[in-house]
């Protein structure tokens, strides 16, 4: 699961978007062909929308890891924080 949030007062965030939006995306891969080696990547990003409000947002990534013969465990990631800024329709 991913999510986008606004930080609303300092160090408080509030859902925006999550992977259901057009907007946010997600891919995985597995990088290696072996079978002992159990690495992936996934990249998760998000397309700024336009009449976005300024201010500061994250995105956060929440999945489950399997270690080689191991058992399933959770795992959450963040970005730092971010700032989006207004921008006028005619690129200045």
């Amino acid at each position: 699961k991913i999510v986008l949030e606004a930080e609303e007062e300092e160090e408080e965030w509030e859902l925006v978007y999550d992977d259901s939006d057009w907007s946010t995306k997600f891919s995985w891969r597995r990088p290696s062909k072996s079978l002992t080696e159990s690495r992936s990547e996934a990249t998760v990003s998000w397309e700024i929308p336009p009449g976005t409000a300024p201010g500061h947002y994250r995105l956060r990534h929440f999945g489950n890891n399997r270690h080689l013969f191991g058992s399933v465990r959770e795992f959450a990631g963040a970005s730092s924080p971010f700032e989006v800024v207004h921008q006028e329709a005619n690129g200045n």
